[in-house]
């Protein structure tokens, strides 16, 4: 089971979704066009003591949209 949590970076909403456990910490970072839940298949998968958060980047999923004039360059 997934707890959504919602982080401040520097006024912008950036999302992540953790699932709790008592053993290793695992950061499931998506791909370009991605947002967190693209991890949903690999998380059944993983041992369930694994502590689990999949990150939202800015724009993507249930993170806050991208500001005026911003853009998703590297």
């Amino acid at each position: 089971m997934f707890r959504s949590h919602t982080f401040d970076a520097a006024g912008l909403g950036l999302h992540a979704r953790e699932r709790p456990g008592s053993g290793p910490v695992v950061v499931l970072l998506h791909g370009w066009l991605d947002h967190g839940h693209g991890f949903d298949w690999l998380a059944e998968h993983l041992p369930a003591d694994w502590r689990l958060f999949a990150l939202d980047f800015r724009g993507h999923g249930e993170s806050a949209p991208l500001p005026p004039g911003a853009s998703h360059q590297f």
